[in-house]
């Protein structure tokens, strides 16, 4: 049985899969981020669950709300895909920044 098969009564596959592709890219960022501080000698915890707190679960959530809202009324996949792409932006740009600082890319 496919992703597809099992979500597609459920849930529209644009909207899942546009969500775990944003959320795949804000955890690259966090796993970039964390080895950044871990090589750098910088590394603490408490600052990763900060984040969590402070970053990955708002963000992921309203993406999430964001989603079942869109499946719910299909008028809202405009703001879904709107947050979206917002968040690809976001972290799109502190990831770039951050392999930058590493001059892993120009």
């Amino acid at each position: 049985m496919t992703t597809e098969e099992v979500f597609a009564p459920y849930f529209d596959p644009q909207i899942v899969y546009t969500f775990l592709g944003v959320l795949v890219l804000i955890l690259l960022n966090t796993a970039v981020g964390i080895l950044r501080a871990i090589v750098d000698g910088e590394f603490e915890a408490d600052h990763v669950t900060d984040y969590m707190r402070k970053h990955i679960l708002p963000d992921g959530g309203t993406l999430a709300l964001f989603g079942l809202a869109a499946t719910v009324a299909p008028e809202a996949k405009a703001l879904f895909f709107a947050a979206t792409a917002t968040a690809v932006v976001k972290y799109g740009d502190k990831l770039r920044d951050k392999l930058q600082k590493q001059s892993l890319i120009e």
